[in-house]
Formats: C-alpha cells, sequence, structure tokens
C-alpha cells in the first residue's frame, strides 16, 4: 500500500477505520459501492457510520481524515480494483471548527 497525496482521487471501494485520540479503534466500515465518487482528503472533515469491533454496535461519529493508503486489486479475471483505507481520527480535538457559528447574524450594512 501506498499513501497519495492526490487531492481527489476514484475507486472501486473504501475500508473506513476510525481511531480516538489514544489510537483505539472506535469502528469500521467497507463500502463497496464507492465507484466513480472522490475519497476524501486528509484534513478533510468525514461523517461516517461504523461498527464497533469489539462490541458490534453500529454508531456514527465525525472526525479528521488522517492517511488514505491504496492498494490495486486484481479479480478472478485479472481486471484491476483500487481500494482505499482511509482512517479517521475521531474526538473533541478532531473535528475542525468554524470560524463563525452557522447562526451568526449579519447586518444589512
Amino acid at each position: 500500500m501506498s499513501s497519495s497525496s492526490l487531492p481527489v482521487s476514484m475507486t472501486a471501494g473504501v475500508f473506513v477505520e476510525c481511531l480516538d485520540t489514544a489510537g483505539q479503534i472506535v469502528g469500521q466500515a467497507v463500502f463497496t459501492d464507492w465507484h466513480g465518487r472522490p475519497v476524501p482528503g486528509v484534513g478533510d472533515t468525514m461523517s461516517v457510520v461504523v461498527t464497533s469491533p469489539i462490541s458490534g454496535e453500529s454508531q456514527k461519529v465525525r472526525g479528521l481524515v488522517q492517511t488514505r493508503h491504496f492498494e490495486v486489486q486484481h479479480n478472478e479475471h485479472g481486471q484491476p480494483s483500487v481500494w482505499v483505507r482511509v482512517e479517521v481520527l475521531v474526538g473533541a480535538r478532531a473535528v475542525k471548527r468554524r470560524a463563525f457559528p452557522v447562526s451568526a447574524a449579519f447586518s444589512d450594512n
């Protein structure tokens, strides 16, 4: 596997692994129908429903993409497909804060 610095990449499937600030796995998700959509870039905020590998329970989490790893795999017919492993850091310090609140009022001046 290798990392990519491409701002937008296309892929066949995505494996998302969400980690807390201590590096522990919060949850994982696999998307096999990712065809033709851009992969979130490093530094992007991502919201995803993941399944805990310990409890098996699902939860929605939000965090920052830390890394993307691309791998080319070949099916039984030899056709290549690109899979991406995305690591997302979740937690209070992981999510970008807006410069101003969404409900901020602006003057008519």
